[in-house]
């Protein structure tokens, strides 16, 4: 089964490596953290973050939260 290198969500391309922000996140601190993706598959996408704490969402839920690429 081959994986997708990118996914395109509310009009921006997402690869692996890309660093991200959630600024609709629910909590406050998950707005301003910085988070790496790691893998992308057909539905969904995973995280880490420079703690070391792994997340992972549907395309879905990361359009709600407003995925958006880092200034950095």
């Amino acid at each position: 089964m081959a994986y997708p290198d990118s996914v395109e969500i509310n009009g921006q391309v997402f690869s692996k490596g890309d660093t991200v922000l959630f600024p609709l996140a629910t909590l406050a601190a998950n707005r301003t953290r910085d988070y790496r993706i790691t893998w992308i598959w057909a539905e969904g996408i995973a995280f880490t973050t420079d703690e070391g704490f792994a997340y992972e969402c549907s395309h879905t839920v990361a359009a709600r939260i407003g995925i958006t690429h880092t200034e950095k």
